[in-house]
């Protein structure tokens, strides 16, 4: 039995080990020393309280972290070695950086040592990575980049041209009711398949017949009909005949489901329900959870099950510019629910996407990719340029960002293109 001052030491001893847990460490093999020796010495911890009955296993993780007799440490001299790990751990969350470079630097001379080239070239990315991010960190920092955040009051322009001010809950949902979902989500509508004999033919989601139709490129476009609509029904036709059907996996394993949630930030707001990021990282570290989590996504797509949760988001209003409330200006972004956010990243901006580069559809000029810097796009302009003005060729680059362009997307033309 543990008497009132052992209690009093365990209290002191899990304080201990969960400021450990908190600390930011950059992963270096002399830290993960320490930060396994922590691990073990709250497992001894637990072995006291009862909780851990195998020995065994405790014995031989206490034996590779150099800890002789750890079941014979008293609870006082466990508390004391917490604390010195502490001062390790809180040493190296400081200068950490330094023993990581120092370790993927090892890494990569053994790497070429070896003729491996992946494993360089690997090696080499992660260590770019890390000194641009963290260049472009302390930048941030000393520049002092001012953050914005969610609207509580907004202003709205009045048709003589003034400003008023809504600062009531009621009116504040009122108005961003009216300009976001009354204007901004029907802009879609003015696109020619929402329209006439193609909304007739298509519907909202064009799941009818002559989509069918168009994916075959055996569609009859109606008379006095869009040519940009049906230069996009002719590549639609075309890349069908490219890319075979069903080419794209909705079967989603449990080993990619934990992939998937190993890596997000659990702070992400999401899922008006309430299962938000945090229920699905902590579900990944079980194989039953994680099972069942993959498994009813993968049915809801098969089956094409309507979720009620699935059809419901919470729109956030945020300022564009710090301080600048007016509606119009506002940013509207949609909370989905976490699993269905997942699902879509999965299937379309994962599997979707490799597909697209196995058939060399996606331009080459595309640096929004892993291991890709803001420098390879300006260097690639700056070629451009080069070359356009050695060949004496009239050309141009336009950087165009289009008023609520994701707004003006319809879904039967998405449909068709997905």
């Amino acid at each position: 039995m543990i008497d009132e001052e052992g209690k009093a030491y365990m209290r002191r001893a899990k304080k201990i080990c969960r400021k450990i847990k908190c600390c930011s460490i950059a992963f270096s093999p002399e830290a993960a020393i320490w930060i396994r020796r922590v691990q073990v010495y709250y497992s001894i911890l637990r072995y006291h309280k009862g909780k851990i009955k195998n020995r065994g296993n405790l014995k031989r993780a206490a034996r590779r972290c150099n800890i002789s007799d750890p079941l014979r440490i008293p609870i006082k001299e466990i508390v004391l070695r917490l604390e010195a790990c502490k001062k390790e751990c809180l040493f190296y969350q400081e200068h950490g950086k330094r023993f990581r470079r120092k370790h993927l630097e090892e890494r990569k001379r053994v790497a070429k040592e070896n003729d491996d080239e992946e494993a360089f070239a690997s090696i080499s990315a992660i260590i770019q990575r890390e000194h641009q991010r963290d260049f472009w960190r302390r930048l941030n920092f000393i520049t002092g980049k001012k953050r914005t955040r969610s609207a509580t009051t907004i202003q709205v322009e009045s048709q003589g041209g003034a400003i008023m001010e809504r600062m009531t809950q009621e009116k504040v949902e009122q108005e961003i009711f009216s300009e976001v979902h009354n204007k901004r989500y029907t802009l879609a509508g003015e696109a020619p398949i929402c329209n006439g004999d193609l909304f007739q033919d298509f519907g909202y989601l064009a799941n009818t017949p002559a989509s069918h139709a168009v994916l075959d490129g055996t569609y009859k476009m109606p008379t006095d009909s869009d040519p940009a609509t049906a230069d996009l029904f002719t590549e639609i036709a075309a890349i069908r005949t490219l890319i075979p059907k069903d080419s794209v996996s909705i079967t989603i394993m449990p080993s990619q489901w934990k992939h998937y949630w190993q890596v997000v930030n659990e702070e992400t707001s999401s899922s008006e329900s309430g299962l938000h990021f945090g229920h699905y990282k902590v579900g990944r570290l079980s194989d039953i959870v994680a099972h069942y989590h993959a498994a009813r996504v993968t049915v809801t797509l098969a089956h094409a099950i309507q979720l009620e949760r699935w059809s419901r988001g919470l729109s956030v209003m945020l300022e564009k510019t710090l301080g600048v409330t007016l509606v119009t200006k506002l940013c509207a972004i949609l909370l989905i629910e976490a699993d269905f956010n997942a699902t879509n990243k999965i299937v379309y901006g994962d599997r979707m996407m490799k597909n697209v580069r196995k058939y060399n559809l996606m331009p080459e000029e595309t640096f929004s990719e892993k291991n890709r810097m803001a420098d390879d796009g300006t260097l690639c302009k700056t070629l451009f340029y080069d070359i356009t003005r050695q060949a004496r060729v009239p050309a141009a680059i336009a950087s165009v960002d289009a008023s609520n362009c994701y707004n003006r997307i319809a879904h039967a033309i998405v449909s068709l293109v997905f």
